[in-house]
């Protein structure tokens, strides 16, 4: 509204925006909600003509001292001065309407004053974070309302918002009492509740979370949230930014203990030995880790701390550059040869019928690609490369010495795809036999942004003994689309993982960084002449017998392609 190219107005799209910039002047839907943040949110007018009311709620921030706006319909003004908060409003709707106020408490208490006539007021008790009085005026042609705070301020219940999992937390306050508890995460056990303080143990659900305790003091009552970050006592923090060839990490002390003495660090079959010191609340230095047992991708680090318990965690790195095979050690195919349903070049040809929506809305054109503005785009999957570089053997190596099996020269299908569309099978299970350290897995296929943040599909490895491992398809840190590369800059465009190794399709070339983009007219500027498919990873329990494998479809609109699946063998 200020910086951008035409002041004073609300542009659909902000002049921040990346890729396209400050657009739509005469689209009314950034009016609109720019608004009712200013009326109905910010000076709080919820007028009801139908019912004769006008609800007054104002949301200043607490440091303005004064507010104004005029419109046509309601003239309000505030100003504040020391403990005495002032509000004229005049109404100039069709009709009379009574006025219903509601404001946060400053004080415990209030002496109110409407046109010089004193009123009285009441609680909300329904209010959330601050207390919060009430008071209704019948019909005028103004209002005049002084609002003299008295008394303490509100007084919020003090506790720690990082809370151990299994360990006793606890809440006081310092004045008033606590009447009530509600826990609909099921955060507490063995809670204990009294008027000054509650004390709880914490389930095991990492994360942000909240409950919610009720406060009494003097005339006030409200609903505190009680905000805390679940955390286990101890964990490992990993950076997206790795080293070559190394891995890096460090432990997070979140107790108020000090963590002292010998770790054991176990990456694949070596087991390193370090001295540490973790202050309360802190984290440990950088711990690098360069063991001949790395492998690209997915590495499982166990950390054994000096109290005997263990961290364990997965850390991804693509940069490490070879697989060197140890005594013993060999790299074995799975056959999918008779399982392949379709060439990965028909990924766009198709014409996806059902499951549709049964009501009008902006879906997916038929081939699965594209919007409402550009519905008959049709990028041009190009496989060549691949299955040149496959050659007669039908068989390829990453540039890191990962070997894949896939169709060479033939023009037969080359890809397994599942899909809630109804041309394929929502999921399949292959079987597997014998023991691995480890699953690399060549895939290709579909997504796009209504699949942003969420599952898409899901990898399930299952053992003999009923134990699985999952590797989630998510949409944009494991799944990415076959005709482009995503855009991150870590601000609006964030992934936390690092970018996987992908295969260009037309080259048989496998990247990290793509140095030739193309577009696609209203879809995207990092298209990728031809395609690409993605090599992801996933660490195994050498120790357990393998079982099978299945591939899941999770999200609508979507297509799951498997094309390659190695093992390494001991």
């Amino acid at each position: 509204m200020y910086m951008g190219s035409s002041p004073g107005n609300f542009a659909q799209l902000s002049y921040l925006d990346h890729f396209r910039g400050e657009l739509y002047r005469d689209f009314a839907d950034p009016i609109g909600i720019s608004a009712r943040a200013l009326v109905e949110g910010l000076f709080g007018i919820h007028p009801d003509l139908l019912a004769g009311t006008l609800e007054i709620v104002p949301g200043f921030p607490t440091s303005w001292e004064y507010a104004s706006m005029e419109h046509r319909d309601i003239t309000v003004d505030f100003k504040r001065q020391g403990n005495i908060d002032r509000y004229i409003i005049e109404p100039a709707f069709q009709k009379e309407v009574k006025l219903l106020f509601r404001t946060k408490a400053r004080r415990q208490d209030a002496r109110i004053t409407v046109n010089g006539k004193e009123i009285s007021w009441h609680c909300n008790p329904k209010a959330v974070g601050q207390p919060e009085i009430a008071f209704s005026v019948d019909p005028a042609d103004a209002y005049d309302i002084r609002i003299q705070w008295i008394g303490n301020k509100p007084a919020m219940a003090s506790y720690d918002s990082i809370a151990i999992i299994h360990e006793s937390f606890e809440v006081r306050r310092s004045s008033g009492e606590i009447t009530d508890l509600r826990d609909p995460q099921h955060l507490l056990h063995e809670t204990n509740l009294n008027k000054d303080r509650l004390s709880a143990e914490i389930m095991d659900n990492p994360g942000s979370h909240a409950f919610f305790l009720k406060m009494k003091q003097g005339k006030l009552e409200w609903w505190q949230p009680v905000d805390i970050e679940l955390r286990p006592a101890e964990q490992l923090t990993v950076s997206k930014a790795q080293p070559p060839n190394k891995l890096r990490f460090a432990i997070q002390n979140n107790t108020q203990e000090v963590v002292d003495g010998s770790v054991h660090i176990i990456v694949g079959q070596d087991t390193l030995q370090q001295m540490l010191t973790i202050p309360a609340r802190a984290s440990s230095n950088s711990i690098t880790v360069n063991s001949a047992g790395l492998l690209p991708g997915s590495n499982n680090v166990r950390v054994q701390l000096p109290n005997g318990e263990y961290l364990e965690k997965i850390i991804t790195n693509w940069k490490i550059d070879a697989v060197l095979l140890q005594d013993g050690q060999q790299w074995d195919f799975v056959d999918l040869s008779d399982r392949f349903n379709e060439q990965v070049t028909q990924i766009f040809k198709n014409r996806y019928y059902e499951p549709r929506p049964d009501a009008p809305t902006l879906q997916l054109p038929l081939q699965g690609i594209g919007n409402w503005t550009h519905p008959k785009v049709q990028p041009e999957i190009d496989d060549s490369g691949l299955r040149q570089r496959a050659g007669a053997k039908g068989r390829f190596s990453l540039e890191n010495d990962i070997p894949f099996k896939t169709p060479g020269l033939s023009e037969g299908p080359n890809i397994l795809f599942v899909s809630r569309w109804e041309n394929y099978p929502n999921q399949v299970k292959l079987p597997l036999n014998g023991h691995a350290r480890h699953m690399y897995l060549l895939m290709a296929g579909s997504t796009n942004f209504m699949q942003s943040r969420l599952e898409n599909g899901t990898v399930i490895v299952s053992y003999k003994d009923g134990s699985r491992e999952t590797l989630s398809l998510r949409n944009p840190t494991t799944w990415w689309p076959i005709e482009r590369d995503y855009y991150t800059d870590q601000y609006a465009f964030h992934s936390e993982f690092q970018i996987p190794f992908r295969l260009h399709l037309k080259t048989g070339r496998a990247y990290r960084k793509f140095d030739n983009y193309t577009s696609i007219d209203g879809v995207t500027s990092r298209a990728i002449e031809g395609g690409a498919a993605t090599i992801l990873d996933l660490p195994l329990d050498e120790t357990k017998n393998l079982s099978t494998l299945q591939i899941k479809a999770k999200a609508n609109d979507v297509i799951i392609g498997l094309m390659s699946i190695t093992l390494l063998r001991n």
